[in-house]
């Protein structure tokens, strides 16, 4: 009873009356969890190269999560029309259609992950000014060859699976799971510059 309580319910979850819901909600999901990892990352690391014999425990910042969630959100939305879209444009499963799709989605990465800046610096209650400078020096960062070689070897073969093989209302699902770990990238580097700022604020206030 429980399980086909179960499917009922994820059957409904993904049926085109809820589906950009459901898609958002996997967005934020995704977002919110490589956030968190990139935190505790990010305190491990300290904790292990600080000069420094004080050592705090972990903090959660809750705040930087939250504005993470509403990226999550933007990737979500961005994703169910956007697979819906290419699924329109190039219909179809064959090597042909599946090849036009994966050029597209690569030509989106560099606007998506530009919106995705602007959005968490608004967030963060940050000048245009500001913004547009984190902005350069982050994308710069983004499209370093590694980051472009990652991409072809790792994420661009798996979504030739996606679009080869899975039904077009778990695309997002599937594109949420393999993307964990660069969201946890996304979050690293869109909070590098915060860490520089605070570090040098700190040996301002020594001086």
């Amino acid at each position: 009873m429980f399980s086909n309580a179960v499917k009922s319910l994820f059957k409904r979850l993904y049926s085109p009356k809820y589906l950009v819901i459901t898609n958002s909600m996997t967005g934020v999901v995704s977002v919110v969890i490589g956030d968190t990892i990139q935190q505790f990352l990010e305190y491990k690391f300290h904790k292990k190269w600080s000069q420094s014999s004080e050592q705090k425990e972990f903090q959660f910042n809750g705040r930087r999560n939250l504005n993470m969630s509403f990226a999550g959100i933007y990737f979500g939305i961005f994703g169910h029309f956007w697979y819906g879209f290419l699924d329109r444009r190039f219909p179809g499963s064959q090597r042909r259609a599946v090849l036009k799709k994966l050029a597209a989605e690569m030509a989106m990465g560099p606007p998506l992950v530009s919106g995705l800046f602007l959005i968490v610096s608004k967030l963060k209650a940050m000048s245009f000014e500001n913004s547009w400078n984190d902005l350069k020096t982050n994308f710069v960062l983004i499209c370093t060859q590694f980051v472009h070689q990652v991409e072809w070897l790792v994420y661009i073969p798996l979504q030739y699976l996606n679009f080869r093989y899975l039904p077009k209302q778990f695309r997002y699902l599937y594109v949420a799971i393999i993307s964990l770990a660069y969201d946890a990238f996304l979050s690293y580097v869109i909070h590098k510059n915060d860490r520089l700022r605070r570090l040098k604020d700190a040996k301002e206030e020594e001086l």
